[in-house]
Formats: structure tokens, sequence, C-alpha cells
């Protein structure tokens, strides 16, 4: 919070002119023997990768790994991104322990996470929600023709004179204090699968309320819930496609199993808030209780003039 003045404060003209000795002789500007050149600007890459939960091995509806390219990167940042990049990749799976990153090339690999093999400890499953856009530049390089003679610039002849001021320049108090709000740490929503598999019930064994979509995999089913304020919950069949977004809370006292449930996964998310605190405490700033002035000038500002010419050199290549 920026406290408000409460007298003015002036600035005061200058008692003396301000002089500028002439130059004596021209300023040259060697000419270039490469053409400079930047390099187009392309668009970003955004990282619309979501985890698939609980923490494991992706896994294929069949319970296989789909199909997968192995590299290796420093960190799971960087797994992500490069998979952004990738118009081919739909998703990875990344372990921090040996940083091996596996892109995935088909997009039936996140039906579910494989966590119980050992091998699976330490991985995380991440499908990404769209291919990288397409790099393109936003023009193209503008190239200059060389100049065949030298750019003069003709010396002054007489000074340039600034007339003195009169009267001094007031700036007005502020009446009321500039607050810039503190920021907040977002809010994260995470969602966790009720257990057996089955359908999302009540304690009175009812369905709750929901609204009914349809996405291709459970990911998108649950990244659809956490985008939406009064979403609590989703229940997802594999099978039809079919995804409950449940905008109630009592829908997830346990699940039913068998007949039309074999297919379908309860999940139930909860918003993750960190502190409320600011970030960055304000910073407030005392009034100013005395105006500072500077005398009105008394004589006026003159520039000298130049006795030479400046000379700007020509380029014998283009710059690009």
């Amino acid at each position: 919070t920026l406290s408000p003045t409460d007298r003015p404060t002036t600035l005061s003209p200058t008692d003396r002119p301000t002089t500028l000795s002439p130059t004596d002789r021209p300023t040259t500007l060697s000419p270039t023997d490469r053409p400079t050149t930047k390099s187009p600007t392309a668009s970003p890459t955004v990282d619309n990768c979501v985890e698939i939960m609980p923490a494991g091995c992706c896994r294929t509806e069949s319970d296989g790994p789909g199909t997968t390219e192995v590299t290796t990167t420093a960190n799971l940042a960087l797994c992500k991104n490069a998979c952004n990049l990738r118009p081919d990749c739909y998703g990875v799976e990344y372990a921090s322990d040996t940083n091996v990153c596996e892109f995935h090339l088909s997009d039936d690999s996140f039906h579910h996470t494989e966590s119980v093999d050992p091998n699976c400890a330490d991985e995380r499953c991440f499908q990404c929600m769209s291919a990288a856009p397409t790099v393109s530049p936003t023009g193209r390089p503008t190239t200059l023709s060389p100049t065949d003679r030298p750019t003069t610039v003709t010396p002054t002849e007489q000074p340039t004179t600034l007339a003195p001021t009169d009267r001094p320049t007031t700036l007005s108090p502020t009446d009321r204090p500039t607050t810039k709000s503190p920021t907040v740490a977002p809010t994260e929503m995470q969602c966790v699968e009720i257990t057996p598999s089955g359908c999302c019930r009540t304690a009175s064994n009812g369905p709750g309320l929901f609204i009914e979509i349809s996405t291709s995999t459970a990911a998108l089913c649950r990244y659809e819930c956490t985008i939406r304020e009064t979403c609590y919950g989703v229940e997802y069949n594999s099978q039809t496609e079919v995804c409950e977004l449940h905008v109630a809370p009592d829908a997830f006292d346990h699940t039913e199993t068998g007949g039309n449930c074999e297919s379908v996964q309860c999940y139930q998310c909860t918003t993750v808030s960190p502190t409320d605190a600011p970030i960055v405490a304000p910073t407030t700033k005392a009034p100013t209780n005395r105006p500072t002035t500077q005398a009105p000038t008394d004589r006026p500002t003159t520039l000298a003039p130049t006795d030479r010419p400046t000379t700007l050199s020509p380029t014998d290549r283009p710059t690009t």
C-alpha cells in the first residue's frame, strides 16, 4: 500500500543553462561484413498432461503397456515437454530413479495404472490432452539493402535555445492510497478412487446427483471434474465411455459391484488448498510532508552548434 501524500511535490526549474560542446570530428559507423539474422519466433507449447492415479505404470484395458518409445531425460518436466513437442505422442511414463522417459505413441495406454508390480513403484503415468502445435514463424526476416553513399548530417549554423521556465511545475498530491492485492498460491484438485471398483453410491444406496457426458478415458473424465466448481467426483464406464460428473458430495459412501457396474470406476475429488496467506507482504511508504522545490531558471538553455558534419559510413552487405 502506498499512503497518500499530504502536500504537493514541486519540481523546480534549473538556475543555469545546460550547454553541449560542439563535436570536433565526425562519428563513423563501420560497415558490416556479414548480415545479422534474427530467427523467427515460434508458437509456445503448453503442458496439457494429466497424471493417471494412483501412481504407477501406464496400462491399456487389456493390462498391456501399449506402443512406446524409450529415452532418458533429466527430470519429469523435460519428459512431458518432449512429448508435447511431438505430434505423435499421447502421454508419458517416467521413472525418477532411472530417469527413463517412455513416450506413448497410442491413445489406449491410459485406461489404468499398475502399482502392485515392484517395477512400477517409482513410475508415474501422464496422459497429454493434445498434440504439440505447429511451430510457425511470426514472419519473414527483413533485409535492408546496402547503402552506396555515406549519409551526412549537416552541422547546425546557429545554437538552439530553449526558453527558461517562469513557473515551477507542481504535481498534485494523491488523495487515496494505491493498493496492490497480495498474490495467493493456486489451489489443486486431487481425485482418489473408491474401492472396490464399481458404481458410486450414497449411504441410502442411491446414485446421487450427477451430469452425464462422454469422454474417451477416465483421466479426461476426471479432468472435466477438476475444471468445474460444483463437481465432487466422477463415475466412469470404460466400455460405454460414459462420464458422470457428481454435483453433490454424498455419492461416495460406498461402491456397488457386479451387474452393470463391472467396468465402472468411482472417484472422489477434493480440493487441496495451500496456505491462504499472501506470498509477499504489502510494502507501505510513509507520505511526504514537504514539497521538494528547485529555483526557477534565470537563463536560457543553449545547445552549442556543431562545427563538422557527422558521417555514417556505407555498408557493403545487407543487414538481415
